[in-house]
């Protein structure tokens, strides 16, 4: 649209600045709608430990009871009230985060704590008004409007149901049981309804699961939506868990799984939100009252590595977990009517006895050895050649990433993070020299591959697949003390379990008023800060870190990352993206493996970059035959042809 003006260079790039303001403002919403934000205000509150919460409660006079994850005390508003119920405050012990079953309200220690002065200290006129400044958590009437208006399965015709049975692979999922959890159909959209439920029994949430249609009428894949779209605040399959002597409860990964279980045991079963990838601290207070909790959450890596962080959340002492090899999906077990009860009681205990024999240990030594793929990681689906270099992408690692100026680094690493972000490894971004809008629109062009600015009317359908993911982004901006940006990360992993988290970049983050001597100290300060940071918090860190200044003719290496040899040195893996013309794939841009730790395999990973969509792929090498040889850079020449790894998709197809 821009063709008639580029004889003015001013003049165009002035049309597309404005350009891009228009784009940045259509998909403004994308940031404040479908994605979770963590802002400075949200982890402002420092994190608390037991004692403090203790030693306060205990200076007030106040009872309380130690939970599992929360400290629980009587709501004192609910002293004056006639209902006999007892309403509790429950305080998680790590985050000193509240929630209020009485007053319907949750936030942080420090306004608990002041609302909490105000009663004891007899003010009647805040008393009336505590906590005024916290709003009071309410179901959605969009919700109930909406459920109240759903066919009740009983009512709908057998045809429909079992033909959504046999979409879904669960023939053998009877229909009082979908009931039982309050699943109803919507036959305006076509849709089933689950409902999820809060600390009352009530309907907090609805997720609808629907097929799609394209122009032609033709039947393409099941879509999710939500109903409000961001709150979590219940769980679905709560409502089976009424009665109070339930003292044991089963998580899964999705709403079929828990009522596979359920149908067959008569446990209550519930299904974690976004398929399993996390646990909210919101919902901690609903799980307090079970003393046994079991974590059957899929067969892959990701939901073993999940399943293990949650149950540190939860507290090991109670949590047992089925391994992947153990069992297949609770629905597979339902549909080959498999011994369910056999697999339940094969659940390993999350917590190991503190002193054990070799002979307690046995099993998991077996399972170690013949799960290798828990050995080397995560797998990426779209850069496949990084699997046979990398191996795989694991907890607790520090990589570093580097590429000249220009080259396409942030466009890079938000699709590598987005790979694997895609298989469940829930990824915090820290962008420093890029705004959270701009990136996030790239980011969910690469995950549609659309170009949405020429397809606006395709954004909500791709914006709700988007919001599904478990991604998070810092708001930092700019230069940023990194103690505060670590303990955000710190905070970030135990409240959205975090595994992977990309700080972009090391140079911004530090800013500009440091002299040249203390630049490099600084960094490598920060890099010692990074590096224990991935150790004692069993996540994957990676810094996007500017070269130093090289001719341009010149391949980056290892010596080229900016500041003193530490980065490279604490670096698990080092990655450099190169622009320099690779013939044997006829690619301009190469990424290159320098350092890799885990096995010492290095080579090269051909690009090929979509300007249409800001999207990699890895091109197959080509061969050249009767055709002109091109003149190549003097360093590119010297390259071995043998590190140049290409992928067959024969081979793994």
């Amino acid at each position: 649209m821009f063709i008639h003006y580029q004889k003015n260079p001013v003049y165009y790039q002035y049309l597309l600045k404005i350009w891009d303001i228009v784009q940045s403002n259509t998909l403004k919403s994308l940031s404040k709608r479908h994605l979770i934000q963590i802002s400075k205000k949200t982890m402002q509150s420092t994190f608390i430990n037991e004692d403090t919460i203790v030693k306060y409660l205990k200076s007030k006079g106040i009872s309380f009871e130690k939970q599992y994850t929360s400290i629980t005390v009587t709501c004192p508003k609910a002293f004056n009230t006639i209902n006999k119920q007892t309403k509790y405050i429950y305080i998680n012990m790590i985050s000193g985060q509240f929630t209020c079953q009485h007053c319907r309200k949750s936030g942080l220690w420090e306004q608990l704590q002041e609302n909490l002065n105000n009663i004891f200290n007899k003010k009647k006129s805040e008393f009336s008004t505590c906590l005024k400044a916290i709003p009071e958590f309410k179901i959605s009437s969009d919700v109930l409007r909406f459920y109240n208006k759903a066919i009740p399965l009983k009512k709908v015709d057998s045809e429909i149901i079992n033909s959504w049975k046999q979409s879904l692979n669960c023939s053998l999922l009877q229909t009082a049981t979908l009931s039982k959890f309050g699943v109803c159909y919507d036959d305006v959209r076509n849709a089933l309804i689950f409902p999820s439920y809060n600390e009352n029994f009530e309907i907090s949430q609805l997720k609808l699961l629907g097929f799609v249609t394209d122009k032609d009428g033709l039947t393409k894949d099941l879509n999710e939506s939500l109903i409000p779209r961001t709150t979590i605040s219940g769980l679905f399959g709560l409502s089976t868990s009424k009665e109070k002597h339930n003292t044991e409860v089963i998580l899964t990964s999705s709403e079929m799984e828990a009522m596979a279980v359920y149908q067959i045991t008569q446990i209550p079963s519930l299904a974690l939100p976004k398929r399993g990838t996390v646990l909210p601290v919101e919902i901690l207070p609903l799980l307090e009252r079970f003393k046994k909790v079991i974590l059957w959450l899929g067969t892959d890596l990701c939901s073993w590595q999940n399943a293990k962080q949650f149950a540190k959340k939860l507290n090991e002492h109670r949590c047992f977990i089925i391994r992947p090899s153990e069992a297949p999906s609770a629905v597979k077990v339902l549909q080959d009517k498999m011994n369910m009860s056999k697999i339940l009681n094969s659940a390993i205990p999350a917590s190991p006895d503190s002193i054990v024999s070799f002979s307690q240990l046995r099993n998991n030594v077996y399972f170690e050895l013949a799960q290798n793929e828990e050995i080397t990681g995560i797998k990426w689906k779209k850069f496949l050649p990084l699997n046979k270099l990398l191996k795989g992408h694991r907890r607790g690692e520090l990589t570093v990433f580097t590429g000249t100026t220009g080259a396409g680094k942030t466009t890079f690493m938000s699709e590598y993070s987005l790979d694997l972000c895609m298989q469940g490894v829930n990824t915090l971004w820290g962008s420093f020299e890029i705004h959270n809008v701009r990136l996030a629109k790239t980011m969910l062009m690469q995950f549609s591959q659309v170009n949405l600015a020429k397809n606006l009317d395709a954004f909500e359908n791709w914006a709700d697949k988007f919001d599904q993911l478990p991604l998070y982004f810092m708001t930092f901006f700019g230069q940023e003390d990194v103690k505060r940006v670590i303990k955000t990360m710190s905070q970030a992993v135990y409240l959205y379990d975090i595994a992977h988290v990309v700080i972009d970049n090391i140079q911004f983050m530090m800013g500009t008023n440091i002299s040249q001597g203390n630049r490099f100290l600084i960094q490598d300060q920060i890099i010692s800060d990074f590096r224990n940071f991935a150790t004692t918090s069993n996540c994957h860190v990676t810094l996007v870190i500017h070269p130093r200044k090289n001719k341009d003719a010149e391949l980056l290496n290892v010596a080229s990352v900016f500041g003193g040899a530490k980065a490279t040195q604490e670096a698990d893996n080092v990655l450099i993206l190169q622009s320099k013309y690779l013939p044997s794939h006829r690619v301009q841009k190469f990424i290159e493996v320098v350092k890799n730790r885990f096995d010492g395999e290095k080579g090269l990973m051909p690009l090929r970059f979509n300007r249409e969509i800001a999207s990699y792929t890895t091109p197959e090498k080509k061969k050249v035959t009767n055709a002109r040889k091109l003149p190549l850079p003097s360093n590119v020449k010297e390259m071995e042809e043998d590190k140049i790894v290409v992928h067959n998709r024969d081979e793994d197809d």
